[in-house]
């Protein structure tokens, strides 16, 4: 046993020696550790994690995100960007662009703009994808689309506009629905402006919204009121909803409410002040020069007051019972 054992350990002790020499840097190629080694070892990961997110029927999305949360960010969108490329089925790719959208990157968000502008079958998931990412940039991503997409494309834009729940987005949604549509709006627009609410839920995310001043505020409220018959509401009364709110003592956007009333009355009066010169204080008429007779009664001190001489000459039935009347009254 013991004439067994020692030429048996020789053998046994070969490969330990060989292996520590690879460690330590041999001729064999470089270690695990090396830094050309680990890149491919991570690149083998990630595209091992892709592999498993398109071919899995219903992929654990959450757990795949994490693993891919682990690796590195550049390896991971290139992979992921590659496999939308090659898939030929739309649940698939959704997989793939839904997995994009949820990294929530710009690099990530490059590649979803991409895969719109290739006008791919099923570009849309990467329109929906796009509409859950709240990187800078997304939302100007989503107005591209709307502007200038398919229709398909453009209806999912404005719904994931819309899903956002905020008052500067309103505005431009009924612009262009306007701006569409010859006689009757754009319908998509529409139908993505009536999923956001009633009409007071709109104007609390209007008022609401820090990243708009009173002027937007106030244009977005008479857009709607423009487009409220094609939003199926009754009279939209803009200065009602604007006093409840500013009367309530408890409303935490009260302040908002207060301003954006009183420009909307300044804007819907007849009268503003006159822009003949900074010395004239009075008003003139809001329509322009070609006044009606009403408006002539209005205007700028410095015009001269001239009467017209076929009213003064011929005075109208009516005139003339006036001016006897008064005569009367006067004692004359």
């Amino acid at each position: 046993m013991g004439g067994a054992f020692r030429r048996l350990s020789p053998r046994v002790r070969a490969p330990v020696r060989d292996a520590a020499a690879d460690r330590s840097g041999g001729d064999d190629g470089p270690s695990p550790a090396s830094p050309d080694g680990g890149g491919s070892e991570s690149a083998a990961r990630v595209e091992a994690i892709v592999a498993d997110l398109v071919m899995r029927e219903s992929p654990a999305s959450q757990a795949i995100y994490r693993r891919l949360s682990r690796e590195p960010r550049d390896l991971v969108v290139g992979a992921l960007s590659a496999a939308a490329q090659r898939q030929t089925e739309w649940n698939r790719y959704a997989r793939v662009v839904n997995m994009l959208g949820k990294l929530d990157d710009p690099e990530a968000l490059g590649v979803l703009r991409n895969e719109i502008g290739r006008k791919s079958t099923f570009a849309i998931h990467a329109v929906r994808a796009i509409g859950r990412m709240t990187v800078e940039g997304a939302e100007d991503a989503l107005w591209d689309v709307v502007k200038s997409g398919r229709a398909a494309h453009r209806r999912a834009a404005a719904e994931s506009l819309a899903r956002r729940r905020v008052g500067r987005v309103v505005g431009p949604l009924c612009r262009l629905a306007r701006r569409r549509g010859s006689r009757t709006p754009d319908q998509s627009l529409v139908r993505a402006l009536r999923s956001m609410g009633r009409p007071h839920d709109l104007f609390v995310y209007l008022l609401t919204d820090t990243t708009m001043d009173t002027p937007a505020r106030v244009e977005a409220m008479e857009d709607l009121e423009a487009l409220q018959r094609h939003l199926n509401w009754r009279r939209l009364n803009v200065m009602n909803l604007l006093e409840g709110f500013a009367q309530n003592p408890r409303c935490p956007w009260r302040e908002a409410a207060e301003q954006a009333a009183d420009l909307y009355y300044a804007r819907r009066t007849l009268l503003r002040p006159s822009e003949r010169s900074p010395s004239d204080t009075l008003v003139r008429p809001a329509s322009g020069p070609d006044r009606t007779p009403a408006e002539r009664l209005v205007r700028p001190v410095a015009e001269a007051v001239t009467a017209d001489p076929s009213e003064t000459e011929r005075p109208g039935f009516l005139q003339s019972v006036l001016r006897k009347l008064r005569d009367a009254l006067d004692g004359d």
